[in-house]
């Protein structure tokens, strides 16, 4: 997977080094959210949370893509996908032992609280990121709407969103130049 290309030659350097930093720090928040929902995933005791925790992995784990091309695109290397020490494995089993209405509240929460931050973030970015900044944003709206759907009872459809976006990859990687291209 490729973000759409970036147009970037005679950028502002102090610009692209901001635009840079922005994208490090949301593809470390990828690698970890990717981790973190498969090692929900592995601790579930319900086939079907588990399932859904991989979907959940799989959306973060295609922004992480997207992500990561954007940045070898601006600048030529692909960033490390070490996750975050902070998923330490005692973190994850409190997670693990809480009720799954308790987990869609946390995932409501850390993704409302990323999308604000993320939000923020994107207004700094140039143009040429606008269409990738709007994916993020918009796995963070899929990750509500999830949390929300699975709180009101809407089990059999709360994956939708998240499945439209993962059917979507394709569509985000049209056009990508490669590096031999620039």
């Amino acid at each position: 997977m490729s973000a759409p290309p970036i147009a970037h030659a005679g950028a502002h350097a102090g610009a692209r080094d901001l635009a840079l930093a922005t994208l490090h720090e949301w593809y470390r928040g990828e690698v970890g959210g990717e981790a973190l929902f498969l090692a929900l995933d592995v601790a579930a005791t319900d086939r079907n949370q588990a399932a859904k925790w991989r979907t959940l992995a799989a959306l973060e784990c295609a922004t992480k893509q997207l992500l990561a091309s954007a940045i070898f695109q601006l600048d030529g290397q692909l960033p490390t996908s070490q996750p975050d020490p902070d998923l330490a494995p005692d973190r994850v089993a409190a997670l693990a032992g809480q009720s799954w209405p308790e987990l869609m509240h946390w995932l409501e929460r850390i993704a409302a609280d990323a999308l604000e931050v993320m939000t923020r973030e994107a207004g700094t970015l140039p143009a040429e990121l606008a269409t990738l900044s709007a994916w993020v944003l918009d796995h963070e709206r899929a990750l509500i709407d999830f949390a929300r759907r699975e709180l009101a009872g809407a089990t059999a459809h709360s994956l939708d969103c998240v499945q439209a976006m993962l059917a979507a990859v394709p569509e985000m990687t049209a056009g990508t130049v490669t590096r031999a291209d620039r």
